[in-house]
This record gives C-alpha cells, sequence and structure tokens, in this order.
C-alpha cells in the first residue's frame, strides 16, 4: 500500500484542525488538498496552540533565585555583549535556551545593563541546538512564549506571538484565516450549488492557500 506521504491528504482527515478556525466541515465527498496546503494548516494550529499551553506554565519569577538554579548544559555563541547557551533548571530538569544580553547605557554615563531571556525547549530542540541543526538567534527565532528580564529582579512571561503582526509569517498566517473564513461563507451559501461547482470552489480555495505560502517563501 502507498505511503500516505505520497498521496493527497483528504479534508475530513483534518476535521479537528479545521473546526478550531471555525471552517465549516464538508461531511459528505472527501475533498483533497495538497500535503503541503494540510501540513500548513496543521502547523498553524498547533503552534497557537503550543504558545498557549507554554503561556499557562510560565509563572512570573523571582530572578536571582530562578537562575541560581540552571546549570549550562552547552555554550552555543558568545561574544562581548551576547551569549546563548542551553540551559537545564537542577530542580524541575526544564530546559531554556538562555540569551544573555549586556547593554551600555550611554544617557546613565555608561552604565551596564543586564538582561536575560529563557526560552523553554524540549528534547527534541536541545539535541537540534546542540548539533548546530536549528537557529536560535533573538529575536527572530523565538515565536513562542519566553521569560524575560526588566530592570528589576523579576523574570515576567512574553508571548512574541502577540506582537509580530506585521511580520511575513504572521501576515502569512492572518491571510489563510481569512481565506478559510471566507471559504466558510461561500459553502454556507452554496446550497444551490452543483456538486461540479462545489468541487470547484474548493479546488480554488486549497490554490489560494498554496498561493499565499508560495508567497511567503520568497
Amino acid at each position: 500500500m502507498p505511503s500516505p506521504l505520497n498521496n493527497d491528504i483528504h479534508l475530513n482527515q483534518l476535521t479537528p484542525f479545521c473546526d478550531r478556525f471555525h471552517l465549516f466541515f464538508i461531511s459528505t465527498t472527501p475533498h483533497s488538498l495538497s500535503e503541503r496546503v494540510a501540513f500548513a494548516i496543521m502547523g498553524l494550529t498547533q503552534q497557537n496552540e503550543r504558545n498557549d499551553t507554554i503561556m499557562d506554565s510560565l509563572l512570573p519569577r523571582e530572578k536571582d533565585e530562578f537562575l541560581s538554579c540552571l546549570e549550562t548544559i552547552k555554550e552555543l555563541e558568545k561574544t562581548e555583549f551576547e551569549t546563548y547557551s542551553i540551559v537545564k533548571n537542577a530542580e524541575t530538569g526544564e530546559h531554556f535556551l538562555r540569551y544573555f544580553l549586556s547593554h551600555i547605557n550611554l544617557s546613565e554615563g555608561g552604565r551596564r545593563d543586564d538582561y536575560d531571556h529563557l526560552l523553554p525547549i524540549d528534547s527534541d530542540d536541545v539535541l537540534a541546538l546542540m548539533f548546530g541543526e536549528q537557529p536560535y538567534c533573538f529575536p527572530d527565532h523565538w515565536r513562542s512564549a519566553y521569560l524575560r528580564s526588566g530592570n528589576d529582579n523579576r523574570l515576567i512571561p512574553f508571548d512574541p506571538s502577540e506582537n509580530y503582526d506585521l511580520e511575513e509569517d504572521a501576515a502569512a498566517e492572518l491571510a489563510m484565516l481569512e481565506q478559510l473564513e471566507k471559504f466558510k461563507q461561500q459553502w454556507t451559501a452554496s446550497e444551490g450549488m452543483s456538486a461540479e461547482e462545489k468541487e470547484k470552489l474548493t479546488k480554488e480555495y486549497f490554490a489560494s492557500l498554496d498561493e499565499i505560502l508560495k508567497k511567503s517563501e520568497e
């Protein structure tokens, strides 16, 4: 039997994902779509869920106390002002990607201000980072919730997904969501359409998603 990865994926396999975007699910004839589009929809949904889960688990911390529990697993990069490292909480076993920034505040007579950023990572991330297989530069590759410090002795949760609306990935995501909503409205009003017209409408919808993905990768 051919591997599913070599064939189109049917809409009925995407029901849980589409429902989360309020897509009216077509329960009659299965309509196929390319794996590229299918996994893009899944990825957007799962990333949003991951951000929500991480934010729920992240709580404000007392900075000095929290940092004292961390042990460095591997230093990834270090300059005079920046350090990237993989760290582990010795008490909980949690792993983080740590970005340490030391900023010279010229307006305050050259005072040196230190800032910490701690991104929760799983075991797969740890291995990928250790072997140089995963980018980690801040802020480009910090798209899920993390802890960051300020001028006081606290670490505060921050969700960057709420703050990059003008960036390419967010623009593509919003465009896809708009197409999903548009398709829902068109399908709701398709009672008088023939089966062929509904098929054409569905194909045009997924073609538009594919076009959005192509533009986001250019």
